[in-house]
């Protein structure tokens, strides 16, 4: 993996790159690199021009797209996780999972 300094990522990255440059991992969890002390704080990343959730374009890269009005929880309970394995689609009410 290439090592980038800075504090942007360079223009270009694919989205995979993009969130690699950003992520740390700590444990099993991966957090936005600069908020990683803050396990509750979600991370968005501005992508194709709008402020997106990065557990949601994660899930949506492995999966497919998100169902209107699915939350995409995180089974560590950490809401600033977005490591795949830790992800799952919840339902509209209450947020438990579903059926994805």
């Amino acid at each position: 993996m290439t090592e980038y300094r800075g504090i942007y990522a360079p223009r270009g990255l694919s989205l995979e790159k993009t969130i690699a440059f950003y992520s740390v991992k700590v444990g099993d969890c991966v957090f936005w690199r600069h908020h990683w002390d803050q396990p509750e704080r979600p991370a968005f990343l501005r992508w194709q021009g709008k402020p997106q959730l990065v557990s949601r374009l994660i899930w949506a890269s492995e999966h497919g797209p998100v169902p209107r009005g699915r939350p995409v929880l995180q089974e560590c309970g950490h809401r600033g996780c977005f490591a795949l394995k830790h992800l799952y689609l919840g339902t509209r009410k209450g947020g438990r999972k579903g059926n994805g």
